[in-house]
């Protein structure tokens, strides 16, 4: 007889409190709480009204070529944001595709994401217009969602932020304002054009901030054979 499947909490607690930390440093402005949200948070540091972002636009430098993806804020509250992580579609790629007369759907992934300021805790609130997850479903259910389908779309979110973090390129130059909320040891990946912008490499440094400064990073592998 199959175990009934039970959701491990604190597998969970550890990932949403993951996905939060990896939503900090990928919009730091736009992810952080306000003043008079931060409630002495740790490590973190909170930023005014004023100062807080809408939007943050990166892409991903993938083998295929750069995928564009949007952090925009929907709500904010005095304990919680709420914040849409969108891949935008790319007019090369089709929308869908037919296997066998049943039609996939290939859109680019959307999520609705809950950040709680209070407890440093991220968490998928909606996937797709799905809303709803419950910890456990019994299997088959009308919506044949998996039995740990709440496990599963936080588990995604992280496995798809820790990408970002990885392989992500900034959209713009930071400005001087978003690397003073960079905590020490951030790994920045970005196209800096240092040259052009001493006041930002030199304020990065000053912070402990360590740069990948993706446009002086040889094109090919290959080692030229000095002349």
């Amino acid at each position: 007889m199959r175990k009934r499947y039970s959701m491990n909490l604190g597998a969970h607690m550890a990932e949403c409190d993951a996905n939060y930390a990896r939503l900090r440093v990928l919009a730091p402005a736009l992810c952080a709480p306000s003043d008079n949200q931060s409630g002495g948070q740790r490590g973190f540091e909170s930023v005014s009204a004023a100062e807080v972002s809408d939007l943050c636009e990166f892409a991903l430098d993938m083998p295929g070529g750069q995928v564009q993806l949007v952090v925009e804020l929907v709500e904010r509250s005095r304990y919680t944001t709420l914040v849409r992580f969108t891949q935008l579609a790319s007019d090369s790629e089709p929308a869908s595709f037919d296997v066998a007369g049943v039609s996939i759907n290939l859109a680019p992934p959307t999520m609705l994401i809950r950040l709680y300021h209070d407890a440093q805790a991220a968490e998928v609130v909606e996937v797709r217009n799905e809303t709803r997850f419950k910890e456990v479903y019994e299997y088959p259910n009308p919506r044949m969602r998996a039995r740990d389908e709440k496990a599963q779309v936080n588990r995604f979110l992280g496995e798809y932020l820790a990408m970002c973090l990885r392989y992500g390129l900034a959209a713009e130059r930071v400005a001087l304002e978003e690397i003073e909320r960079l905590v020490p040891g951030t790994v920045l990946v970005s196209l800096t054009r240092a040259f052009l912008h001493l006041p930002e490499i030199e304020a990065l440094a000053r912070g402990g901030v360590t740069t990948v400064a993706m446009d002086l990073v040889p094109r090919t592998a290959r080692l030229h054979p000095s002349s």
